[in-house]
């Protein structure tokens, strides 16, 4: 009965209204979902461990620590570029304020 034209108007017609939900049953067809793994071999190898031992917590506390130093340094830095720029930019205005304020003193005295 797969050729029968009214059972695709039917399908067409569920497809039509909830596209997500048929997208979804599409690709998944014939793809061997992690469940379907666990289920055959009996255990995941993607299961943890319900305590971390003490060398994985010192490493994550570690890895944590790292991280609070970077980004202390991190903002650090961006506060030293962020003076270095006012200061270029403040030593700029007055370098140009004062070269032609001494050009305009000397043409208006000639």
């Amino acid at each position: 009965m797969k050729d029968d034209p009214s059972s695709w108007c039917e399908d067409k017609v569920k497809d039509d209204k909830d596209p997500v939900e048929s997208a979804r049953n599409h690709e998944v067809e014939g793809v061997v979902t992690e469940d379907d793994e666990h289920s055959i071999s009996g255990k995941s190898e993607y299961e943890t461990p319900v305590g971390l031992s003490s060398k994985q917590r010192a490493a994550q506390e570690e890895r944590s620590t790292l991280a609070k130093q970077e980004s202390a340094a991190i903002a650090w830095l961006r506060w030293l570029v962020l003076f270095v720029f006012v200061v270029i930019g403040v030593a700029f205005a007055w370098s140009t304020f004062h070269l032609v304020q001494k050009d305009e003193e000397r043409r208006f005295q000639e």
